[in-house]
């Protein structure tokens, strides 16, 4: 009898433990680095009885247990023969055809929505799938309705809207949105202090902690904020699982990679998104993968974790871990 790991179960190994990624079901599961050595050593010895043979009593007892809770997950089939026709997943290959494949735009009425609606439209044309819209002030709902309205027109697939709450947000208020505008996947509330409960059946809408809409909400690591599937798996292999192919435009039309950060390479109404999003150095953090960062790259969540280069433990260190993540991967534990 031989064991064959599924195609799209990837086994990552980390300092103190590992997951097996499920890439189909965009789920994972923590295991033990010894059941992680086993299945990454499967094409050099698939046989049962073989790999049992390597271990005493006591550890036949726990290999038998893997392999139950291995089979019961739906990780792994055992078959009587060996098979050579289930070639493995290229997990090394990233390719999109976006310029720009997601975006942060900030808004308090500084520039004009003729200036957002360029801005959109430039997004458009460099292929942008995803919009973050943050709204600082607090606009009225004709605003927010003129704001969305923008998209009507663009192949721009998903809206993320992160704005304060007012009395108006009400579920009719939020039904309405998305049967009007299709393209709101998510929103993101601050200022609910009486903690009112807003449902929604056509997306998600969740309170964040703080009085007001901020950039310094960035950059916080938690598993609520892992996402384990294809595209992401591969890209965070080799690239920013954050900053990747990302422009963001500040409220004060400032282009950056990130609002967040310092560092502007122009202004909306000096350049624009193409130019910026050619530049060498503007591109420069796109490459730095979780494998390059400290203490991440030791980390068995690294693949399917965001990242973050505006707060780091480091400021002067660009490798440094991210400073909003609570995560020690050599205790696993969650301080």
């Amino acid at each position: 009898m031989y064991i064959y790991l599924y195609s799209c179960c990837i086994p990552v190994k980390g300092a103190g433990q590992s997951i097996i990624c499920d890439l189909q079901r965009n789920d994972y599961e923590i295991i033990p680095n010894s059941l992680y050595e086993i299945l990454t050593n499967l094409e050099d010895e698939r046989s049962l009885d073989n790999i049992l043979k390597k271990f005493d009593e006591e550890s036949q007892e726990i290999f038998h247990s893997y392999i139950e809770f291995l089979l019961e997950r739906e990780f792994i089939f055992i078959d009587d023969h060996i098979h050579d026709r289930f070639s493995p997943i290229d997990i090394e290959k990233f390719e999109t055809p976006n310029v720009i494949s997601n975006a942060i735009i900030e808004y308090n009425g500084s520039y004009s929505l003729s200036a957002m609606k360029n801005i959109i439209e430039q997004l458009d044309y460099l292929r942008c799938e995803s919009i973050e819209i943050r709204l600082y002030d607090f606009p009225t709902s004709a605003t927010i309705g003129k704001i969305l309205s923008l998209f009507n027109e663009t192949g721009i697939r998903s809206i993320n809207l992160i704005a304060n709450y007012q009395i108006f947000m009400t579920e009719l208020y939020f039904e309405n949105i998305s049967k009007k505008y299709r393209r709101v996947r998510e929103v993101g509330l601050f200022n609910n202090n009486k903690r009112i409960n807003i449902k929604n059946r056509l997306f998600p809408i969740y309170f964040l902690e703080g009085e007001k809409v901020s950039e310094k909400y960035c950059g916080c690591i938690s598993p609520r904020a892992f996402y384990v599937n294809m595209q992401n798996f591969t890209e965070s292999r080799q690239f920013n699982s954050c900053l990747n192919k990302k422009i963001s435009v500040d409220i004060d039309g400032n282009i950056k990679n990130c609002p967040s950060m310092s560092s502007s390479f122009g202004n909306i109404f000096n350049s624009d998104l193409e130019t910026v999003s050619a530049i060498d150095e503007f591109k420069s953090l796109w490459s730095v993968s979780k494998d390059n960062v400290k203490i991440c790259q030791d980390c068995e969540f690294r693949y399917i974790c965001t990242d973050c280069r505006a707060y780091t433990v480091d400021s002067e260190d660009e490798l440094s871990k991210p400073l909003k993540c609570n995560y020690n991967p050599y205790t696993n534990e969650w301080i």
